[in-house]
């Protein structure tokens, strides 16, 4: 049991580094997610409600209830995150890309427990991000 928890642990900490990595080295990619039956308007950055964060530790409420945000979270885990943030060791693999979004997901909902639910976070569109990251990652 300890080592379930210790495990938990270790992927929260390392999915706090991929955030900060995207978050100081990369514009945030465009979201890969897009659904014919929901439509999001998403703000551009000069009208958006919200400035983009910096670091992990600046991810506020209004970023992960946004679905343009998480959408570009998960187009990052999918898409670019790297190996030990190397280029040349390759992207990361579909289970480490989905285990990561979990741990993103379970992390601001227990941060932001007393605010009301994140609608990114709901069981059908969560289904359909995860959906969206099996089409762009490679399984073991």
């Amino acid at each position: 049991m300890e080592e379930d928890k210790d495990s938990v642990e270790e992927k929260k900490k390392s999915m706090m580094k991929h955030l900060d990595f995207m978050l100081k080295n990369f514009d945030l990619p465009e979201s890969i997610v897009t659904f014919d039956d929901c439509i999001v308007k998403c703000p551009t950055p000069k009208t958006s409600r919200y400035k983009t964060p910096k670091s992990f530790k600046d991810i506020g409420y209004e970023h992960v209830s946004s679905f343009h945000f998480v959408g570009r979270v998960v187009s990052f885990f999918a898409q670019h995150a790297c190996r030990y943030f190397i280029t040349e060791k390759g992207l990361i693999e579909y289970e480490s890309a989905t285990g990561y979004l979990s741990s993103f997901k379970t992390y601001f909902q227990l941060k932001f427990k007393e605010k009301p639910p994140c609608k990114p976070f709901e069981d059908a569109m969560w289904k359909r991000y995860r959906s969206k990251v099996s089409a762009f990652t490679k399984f073991l």
